[in-house]
């Protein structure tokens, strides 16, 4: 496989939840593709499908959740890589709640402050847009709460 399809291959796992990320992963490294590339051509991309699938409501949180364990491996072994990197102070963080929709199209712009980053710095990017999504799962909807709400 060429890199182009290898990272598509990535990019895919990662919206689809797929649990073999960290294999594909590993064979782009051993195709010497370079850690930036696969953050700037798989990782960022899938986030920012995965959001649009959220403002269309394709996606619900199983199939989000399903996407940021996929994105978990691929994480821990890029964590491992960067950890002695530099880091800037003035790193993004997650803000985004609300309904899913509309947590969608944050993380869409969320992703696009990936634009120039490169590193630690891009790789901390990512791993906040998992963990603001994950923080977000637990919560229950405006319709669910509205919906159980005692009259």
């Amino acid at each position: 496989m060429n890199t182009k399809e290898i990272l598509e291959q990535l990019k895919e796992a990662v919206v689809k939840g797929n649990i073999n990320t960290a294999e594909i992963f590993r064979e782009a490294l051993a195709g010497d593709i370079s850690s930036e590339e696969i953050m700037s051509e798989a990782l960022v991309p899938a986030l920012r499908e995965v959001g649009m699938l959220m403002q269309d409501e394709e996606y619900g949180f199983p199939e989000v959740m399903g996407s940021m364990k996929a994105l978990d491996p691929v994480l821990q072994a890029l964590q491992a890589e960067y950890q002695d990197e530099p880091i800037a102070e003035d790193i993004a963080v997650w803000e985004g709640d609300g309904e899913l929709f509309v947590l969608g199209e944050y993380l869409v712009e969320f992703v696009a402050k990936a634009e120039g980053l490169k590193g630690e710095n891009l790789l901390l990017l990512i791993d906040e847009c998992s963990e603001g999504l994950r923080a977000q799962v637990g919560l229950p909807c405006k319709k669910q709460a509205d919906s159980t709400k005692k009259s």
